[in-house]
């Protein structure tokens, strides 16, 4: 993961729940979707431990 995409997907994090998603991804391109397709398998209940280990190596900048 470039850091760009961590960048942005820190952001997204961070962000307050109550920011509307268009917000959020304002600054988002095709292929910033395309290499953070992880995330949507990830934010399932299922997943839940992995995506907060994912979210958590982002927001440390381990990508």
């Amino acid at each position: 993961m470039d850091e760009a995409l961590r960048r942005k997907l820190a952001a997204y994090f961070t962000a307050p729940a109550d920011i509307p998603a268009s917000k959020k991804f304002a600054d988002w391109i095709e292929s910033d979707f395309e290499k953070a397709s992880k995330i949507r398998e990830l934010n399932a209940p299922e997943n839940y431990a992995e995506y907060e280990a994912f979210k958590q190596k982002v927001l440390k900048g381990a990508f």
